[in-house]
């Protein structure tokens, strides 16, 4: 089930990281807007972002079985 929230905060990532701004300035960025991290912190954590980033399922290149 999606999570609208988290939804929302995603995108933003993937939006922010798009239009070129690196890890260290989207936490900056999303600190000064004011969203928590999922665990509900206040600051955000490099590894966060950069495994988000990364995660298969947020990028869309699942292979289920992982065989093909």
């Amino acid at each position: 089930m999606i999570d609208e929230q988290e939804s929302k905060i995603v995108q933003k990532i993937f939006n922010l990281y798009l239009s070129g701004y690196s890890i260290l300035a989207i936490i900056h960025e999303l600190e000064k807007q004011g969203f928590k991290s999922l665990t509900g912190k206040e600051n955000w954590s490099k590894r966060t972002i950069d495994t988000m980033l990364s995660n298969e399922k947020f990028i869309d290149n699942v292979i289920i079985g992982k065989t093909y």
